[in-house]
């Protein structure tokens, strides 16, 4: 078995970091957080002045992630909250970014406007399907009872005006041959 050199066993994890490593990651942000809960809920602070973290602002709500996470933000705000929105990519969006910014809501005032039709047994079986038993019955009614009125509550206080999506072709669906 071979020793490693005496320079490797004092070399700072820093100095071996890459640059893509400085980046403050979600997972970090998580665990300060949950960190800080917990001290805050013991009792506990943290007094020494070497590693002392200190917060330049402060807010009602952190919103981690800008996906669907800005609807979160949204509606904390309209509440009066103090919002921040941290996401570590570039631009706002997460997955909506790159899926085109399409969303699948059924039973939905947009629909309706357009003059299409829809049920909520036809969505329940699409969405228990496509979720292949990886979602209970109860997130799954959630969605179908809380959609709608999410879509309404957006366009309402935001400059979105939804449409029904032509993307796909006449059938706006991902699997219009399930029944």
């Amino acid at each position: 078995m071979s020793k490693r050199p005496e320079s490797d066993a004092r070399q700072s994890p820093k100095s071996s970091t890459t640059q893509s490593s400085s980046v403050l990651k979600r997972r970090d942000i998580l665990k300060t957080a949950v960190a800080g809960a917990a001290l805050a809920t013991t009792g506990c602070a943290v007094t020494g002045q070497q590693n002392e973290t200190r917060w330049d602002k402060q807010v009602d709500v952190v919103v981690i992630g800008s996906g669907t996470g800005l609807t979160a933000a949204l509606v904390a705000a309209k509440a009066g909250k103090k919002v921040l929105v941290l996401e570590k990519f570039s631009a706002p969006g997460g997955n909506t970014g790159v899926s085109g910014g399409v969303v699948w809501v059924p039973l939905n005032h947009v629909m309706a406007r357009e003059g299409l039709k829809d049920n909520r047994d036809d969505a329940k079986r699409y969405l228990t399907q496509i979720a292949q038993g990886q979602a209970d019955e109860s997130l799954i009614d959630a969605y179908l009872d809380n959609g709608p009125a999410m879509l309404d509550f957006v366009e309402t206080h935001s400059t979105i005006d939804w449409r029904v999506s032509k993307m796909l072709g006449p059938v706006a669906d991902y699997h219009p041959d399930w029944q």
